[in-house]
């Protein structure tokens, strides 16, 4: 699956099932917990992707092949414990151009192929570092 855009965004104040990350988790499927919104013209800002219909993504791998359509997935994490957890938010594809993470604050931020500042052969696959507060 190559897709020129992933684009997720977290939004708490959204009635989701929120997934709970717990302290002893190492690792976790979002995307069959997550709702899903294609755009197939890729011009759609974040406000008007808020006002689509999403649908239950419903499992754990997306196949769009090669695709110029805009993949937007919606999630929610929450931490139930008392401390704050800090996790890596990884993608299990490798070819991905662009990746933006919309997080609750309304800060953004972007990885993936086109956005590697160099390659480090450190970590092949575009990932976000995620810290959960306590709820």
């Amino acid at each position: 699956m190559s897709v020129k855009n992933l684009i997720f965004f977290v939004l708490s104040i959204i009635s989701l099932h929120a997934m709970t990350v717990r302290e002893n988790d190492a690792s976790l499927s979002l995307l069959s917990q997550s709702e899903i919104f294609v755009d197939p013209t890729t011009a759609m800002t974040l406000d008007e992707v808020k006002r689509q219909a999403f649908t239950p993504a419903g499992t754990d791998y997306l196949r769009f092949g090669y695709t110029h359509d805009a993949v937007w997935l919606r999630f929610t994490l929450e931490n139930r414990s008392d401390r704050t957890l800090e996790r890596d938010l990884e993608l299990d594809n490798c070819m991905l151009d662009t990746v933006t993470l919309y997080r609750p604050d309304g800060s953004e931020e972007t990885t993936g192929v086109l956005h590697k500042k160099s390659m480090d052969g450190s970590r092949l696959h575009p990932f976000f570092k995620i810290v959960l507060p306590p709820s």
